[in-house]
């Protein structure tokens, strides 16, 4: 699955199902958030993996009862260790780029764990001072947000989203962008591409479910000849 398939097959999933998720897939998770960028390349990020039962209940009460997150299989808790950023950009890199860089890195796991057929969720709403007794965080580290991973057991419909000419300005703001004809009709092109793709897909499973029925049907008609053909 490309980056662009990733980007858009990514969806909020709050349901899960029962099946945990291999170290291999949370490796490889973990590791693209650590090549995401930040702010001087300070790395302020920390991940705290979370599959105890009684731990994720605590998270999830902490995230004003969003009681759905202790049936993920797992939880990643994106910290940010705050003394690291201000030491170099003072209080603005305390409470914008330590967050910016956290947030970063939450998208490149999400988007890795979409590419890995997982599902994920993005949650910042909670109490940070629950959330850091909870975790024993010292003074210097504040999270950031909590990232359910697991297999989905949703399908979520496609959001919508405003066009693409209703958010793009050229060298000003509310400036229309002069080329955004060829920049649409190349974007259009993309997701006729895309879609086709998908649609294939569709049919290719489709036409195996299809076969595999036959062959089962075929299978209990025979079975239920040999019970009559039995004296």
């Amino acid at each position: 699955m490309d980056v662009f398939e990733c980007i858009h097959k990514r969806r909020a999933i709050k349901k899960f199902l029962k099946k945990p998720v291999e170290k291999e897939k949370l490796g490889i998770i973990l590791d693209a958030a650590r090549m995401a960028p930040s702010s001087g390349n300070l790395q302020n990020w920390r991940f705290i993996i979370i599959k105890d039962m009684s731990l994720k209940s605590q998270v999830a009460s902490a995230c004003y009862d969003q009681l759905w997150l202790q049936e993920a299989p797992m939880l990643i808790v994106v910290v940010a260790e705050l003394d690291k950023v201000r030491r170099f950009y003072g209080i603005r890199g305390e409470t914008l780029f330590a967050i910016q860089n956290c947030a970063v890195a939450a998208q490149n796991m999400m988007l890795a764990a979409t590419g890995l057929g997982l599902g994920s969720n993005f949650v910042s709403a909670f109490d940070d001072e629950v959330m850091s007794t909870i975790f024993s965080l010292p003074g210097n580290a504040k999270a950031q947000a909590v990232i359910p991973i697991g297999y989905p057991d949703e399908d979520p419909v496609v959001p919508i989203r405003y066009p693409l000419e209703t958010l793009v300005y050229f060298n000003a703001w509310k400036r229309r962008f002069e080329e955004l004809e060829h920049v649409l009709r190349e974007h259009g092109e993309y997701h006729r591409k895309f879609i086709e793709k998908t649609m294939n897909k569709v049919k290719e499973t489709h036409g195996k479910v299809e076969k595999e029925s036959k062959g089962l049907i075929e299978q209990i008609k025979k079975k239920i000849k040999d019970i009559q053909d039995k004296p």
